[in-house]
């Protein structure tokens, strides 16, 4: 080790190129990448720095007892031990301070300490940053990334897959490991019933989904399944919990962070692997699979199916999925978030340009604001509402009939209301039966009562 050192304080002495090869040379010494890593890895935070450390008194008897001639490979991996509990922990408090002082002081060699104070404080003054580490170590700080997904803005796939948007615990499988978005292993008792079932299928894949609670009667409960998960031990709810898979990969394409297989493919493995079937406890949005509490989102494509998809109520959202395009270790806009909401029409704006005297946008009534709804609609659609205006105005339609709207989020309009981002027209629902129609649709069931 205190060769180790030494190579570390030359390496300080270098710059540019010259620093960069040095540092190639000597990377095959096992315990440096190691050392680089406690001291630059982001997600280590000691929760100590210099004013906490230098505020604790060692007495100086304590120290001449315990005075250590040789800084051994022994004594780096204790170091590591103490600094691996201080990442776990919320705050250290001032015995953590003194366990780590009197550790370091232990050793004779002014060198040492310096060494690994500069360690603990994260930094070893070698003006290095990750990505020139990661030129000498491909995988330095190289962590695993889930796929997130960006916001819908009207986006069209040609090969697009609808599911239903979950609102539980996002952890990925990975060795019989479940760890969360931020790679932190998750406690094991709660789900050690989902990790067994899925441990005969777990030798070369990776699992991404979320655990949720769900009730007797398929009700979900976000905070009783997010209580649950976060306990040491195995109570007997966690019967209840259940893992939605959105995805799988092989193991080394992930930690690589490489796949060129698009979705659809990975869908239709997944529902092979699996022998997923149409759920009968759970509704639409997800199959079963020969594994009792293993399911898999159930991804739509054809308008039939996201008809039923819109059915259900007291969703919180839909992810739309571009189907032709594999698994991205970042957020993407080929997985995008789609909120749905249901609004009370107001009036009707005719447009310009090409939409000169025909509907520009459908005003809604949102938070007591006016929202102007202006995408959504095809030619037909804005033909057919500005020649039937009375129609769809009527108070008899605005009181039985909302009009649906998916959206990226709320925000606030020039004046400082209420509004929404990006608000595209889905369809017209019928508040009594929930029916979805279209305007051609409304225009022809209005004839008909009309006979």
């Amino acid at each position: 080790m205190q060769q180790i050192i030494q190579k570390i304080n030359k390496l300080r002495q270098q710059s540019g190129n010259e620093q960069l090869n040095y540092l190639k040379g000597i990377s095959k010494e096992s315990v440096l990448k190691e050392i680089l890593e406690y001291t630059y890895d982001p997600d280590r935070m000691y929760k100590i720095d210099t004013g906490k450390y230098d505020s604790v008194i060692i007495k100086q008897g304590l120290i001449k007892r315990r005075l250590k001639d040789f800084f051994t490979l022994s004594d780096w991996k204790k170091f590591t031990e103490l600094l691996d509990e201080f990442v776990e922990k919320r705050a250290c408090n001032e015995n953590d301070v003194r366990v780590i002082k009197y550790f370091i002081t232990g050793f004779q060699d002014l060198e040492v300490q310096n060494f690994l104070k500069m360690v603990l404080f994260k930094d070893l003054r070698l003006n290095l940053g990750i990505k020139k580490l990661q030129m000498v170590f491909r995988d330095f700080c190289n962590k695993p990334e889930v796929q997130l997904a960006d916001n819908y803005k009207g986006e069209v796939f040609t090969n697009g897959y609808y599911s239903r948007k979950f609102d539980g615990k996002r952890m990925y499988i990975m060795d019989g490991i479940a760890y969360s978005r931020s790679n932190k292993p998750c406690k094991v008792e709660p789900i050690k019933h989902i990790l067994d079932q899925l441990n005969e299928l777990l030798a070369e894949s990776v699992f991404d989904g979320e655990i949720l609670y769900f009730g007797e009667k398929g009700q979900e409960d976000f905070q009783k399944g997010i209580s649950l998960t976060a306990s040491d031990d195995r109570l007997k709810d966690c019967d209840n919990l259940y893992y939605v898979i959105f995805d799988a990969l092989n193991k080394w394409d992930f930690l690589n962070k490489e796949t060129q297989v698009p979705f659809t493919m990975i869908y239709d493995l997944l529902l092979d692997m699996f022998d997923a079937k149409p759920s009968t406890r759970f509704g639409y949005s997800v199959l079963d699979t020969k594994f009792p509490n293993i399911l898999i989102a159930r991804q739509c494509m054809d308008s039939k199916d996201l008809e039923q998809l819109r059915k259900i109520n007291n969703w919180e959202g839909l992810m739309y999925r571009d189907g032709d395009k594999p698994y991205q270790f970042k957020r993407t806009k080929s997985l995008l978030k789609i909120k749905d909401g249901e609004f009370k029409i107001h009036s009707i704006s005719l447009g310009s340009g090409k939409n000169e005297g025909r509907l520009g946008a459908l005003n809604i009534i949102y938070k007591h604001s006016l929202v102007g709804v202006g995408s959504g609609f095809t030619d037909e659609d804005r033909d057919i509402i500005t020649a039937n205006s009375k129609i769809f105005l009527d108070d008899k339609f605005v009181e039985d009939f909302s009009v649906k709207v998916q959206y990226f989020e709320e925000t606030t309009d020039a004046n400082g209301n209420p509004s929404l981002r990006f608000p595209v027209f889905v369809c017209f629902r019928n508040n009594k039966t929930c029916e979805e129609f279209t305007p051609l649709q409304i225009l022809e069931f209005c004839r008909e009562g009309a006979k």
